[in-house]
């Protein structure tokens, strides 16, 4: 089945309601809706689970830390764009050049309660609590937004789409587009702007380095523009 409403496609009208029907029934003129409205959750709160900590022959369990839901939604949409997790030793780490997005990403950080040292262009942090949720969320190539944020208002997701933005992000002729290495994260990013009532369109390619004489030249991974 597919939903939509019969449209005349020269007088660019609709023609009765919106409905469903069979792909083999479909008119010529049928157009299906490109957004909606998103009756999404409004959460205050976000809370990382506690964990067990060890020093020397110590082990004791951290208790859980609440944080405001919007100052997480502002810090996880830059780690999203810029941001990494260590393989072993429990570093979060976020990086940003332009001198301009500093300032701003400064600010962020400083919102949330965790220990963040900069050095040159990058921030960096060492907590199991951080690090736990951080690292299943994925690398560079397989970054995703869980369901959990997914599913806030429109207003919360404004917030990370922005913050992303902040990070991988740019303007041109008028048109946001969202950069990203990560196939799950483009289409997360396309949910959430469908849930925001915009359209987001996915282009991909694959860019490849110089090559030098006879030497051919060398693929690395594609890259997707929301």
């Amino acid at each position: 089945n597919m939903f939509g409403i019969e449209s005349n496609i020269y007088r660019k009208r609709w023609n009765g309601r919106f409905s469903f029907v069979k792909a083999r029934d479909l008119p010529a003129g049928f157009v299906t809706p490109r957004t909606g409205e998103w009756l999404g959750v409004e959460e205050g709160h976000m809370e990382l689970p506690g964990v067990s900590l060890t020093a020397g022959k110590g082990a004791w369990e951290a208790p859980p830390v609440t944080i405001k839901m919007d100052d997480w939604l502002e810090f996880f949409g830059i780690w999203l764009a810029e941001g990494c997790t260590s393989k072993d030793n429990y570093a979060v780490s976020i990086v940003q050049i332009n001198p301009k997005k500093i300032e701003r990403i400064e600010d962020i950080i400083k919102k949330i309660p965790f220990n963040f040292k900069k050095r040159d262009n990058e921030w960096k942090c060492y907590s199991k609590q951080l690090w736990s949720y951080l690292r299943p969320v994925g690398d560079a190539l397989t970054k995703y937004i869980p369901t959990e944020i997914k599913n806030l208002s429109v207003r919360q997701l404004s917030i990370l789409f922005e913050n992303m933005m902040l990070g991988d992000g740019g303007i041109y002729n008028k048109t946001k587009i969202h950069y990203t290495s990560s196939k799950k994260l483009a289409d997360d990013v396309q949910e959430i702007l469908l849930k925001m009532g915009k359209v987001g369109m996915i282009k991909s390619r694959l860019r490849t380095n110089g090559g030098i004489g006879d030497r051919a030249f060398k693929k690395i991974n594609r890259s997707y523009e929301i």
